[in-house]
């Protein structure tokens, strides 16, 4: 991934827009929406070591990424890794 793509991403969070706001479940009517399988993802843009991945699942409660691209001082995290996040701990960029 080049520099420039980091750009181009998009803020993406468990906002509701005005229409949303009535839904019974916004979390998982905005997650539907947004993060469908394939979608390319910057995982936590605020921490201080980048993680790209690629959405590989989407369901009620949980949102699963393939970590395509990793800084190298990450010590958590690899390329390749299968995550699997709560909903309620979810921020990504969506690139």
């Amino acid at each position: 991934m080049a520099g420039s793509e980091k750009m181009h991403c998009r803020r993406w969070h468990l906002q509701p827009s005005p229409l949303e706001r009535n839904a019974k479940n916004v979390k998982e009517v905005v997650a539907t929406k947004t993060l469908l399988p394939g979608t390319r993802v910057q995982l936590w843009p605020k921490d201080t070591f980048f993680k790209y991945g690629v959405v590989t699942a989407v369901d009620r409660h949980y949102v699963t990424f393939k970590i395509t691209l990793v800084h190298p001082g990450e010590k958590h995290y690899r390329e390749g890794d299968i995550v699997k996040i709560h909903k309620s701990m979810l921020y990504v960029h969506i690139c």
